[in-house]
């Protein structure tokens, strides 16, 4: 059961960093665009 759960986290952890760096890179676009 841990197993399985650590292995959750570790997907979730993924994930967020995954979509953590394309927030920043839609960001970093807005700004580019902006100017």
């Amino acid at each position: 059961l841990s197993h399985i759960l650590l292995l959750g986290i570790k997907y979730l952890f993924i994930n967020n960093t995954h979509f953590q760096l394309l927030y920043n890179k839609i960001l970093l676009y807005n700004c580019f665009t902006i100017r």
